[in-house]
């Protein structure tokens, strides 16, 4: 009986590392603590800059203001591995001041032969004026979806001011869909 349980079991954990896992709880992608502004991809202009004073976790924050609906193509990751098949999920903390419209960080993921897909939370927005607020996105990265580029924006849908810290891409296992009801 021991010969047949240490193949197999050699078997299995190899398959589950091949996978990018075992597919129990969250796995790291990226982290953007967003203490400093030097790693932002495009600030899209003007009054875009890193405030020392403003931070959900003492480290600064990125503050945007705006006259008019604006995005700001804060993060790329390239070739991020160990998505297929899990809940890609980004994390931020936002506050506002102001916000005529509202506020909220987007995340776009583009696949190989696939049209590039973005993910928001319409929940997840801030409007007005809100201290620090957790907000939370997913996207289901089904099986054979191979993203190659993960993109993080903040978009401000009007005018107003908002700040981002705190940024974090991971995965999860996908939880089952729900079903429909019954007719």
């Amino acid at each position: 009986m021991r010969r047949v349980v240490l193949p197999v079991l050699i078997i299995a954990v190899s398959a589950a590392l091949a996978t990018g896992g075992c597919g129990r709880g969250p796995a790291e992608v990226a982290s953007f603590p967003v203490d400093g502004d030097q790693d932002i991809v495009d600030r899209g202009g003007e009054n875009v800059v890193f405030d020392r004073e403003e931070s959900a976790d003492g480290g600064g924050s990125l503050r945007a203001e705006s006259t008019r609906p604006r995005t700001v193509h804060l993060y790329e990751v390239r070739n991020p591995r160990g998505l297929e098949g899990r809940l890609i999920v980004l994390t931020a903390q936002l506050k506002s001041v102001g916000i005529r419209g509202r506020a909220f960080p987007e995340l776009w993921i583009h696949a190989a032969g696939r049209n590039e897909v973005q993910a928001r939370n319409p929940a997840g927005v801030i409007v007005q004026t809100r201290n620090w607020t957790p907000v939370r996105i997913e996207y289901r990265c089904e099986r054979g979806e191979r993203p190659e580029l993960l993109r993080v924006n903040l978009v401000i849908d009007g005018i107003g001011r908002a700040w981002i810290d705190d940024i974090h891409i991971t995965s999860e296992p996908l939880p089952p869909r729900a079903k429909a009801p019954a007719p």
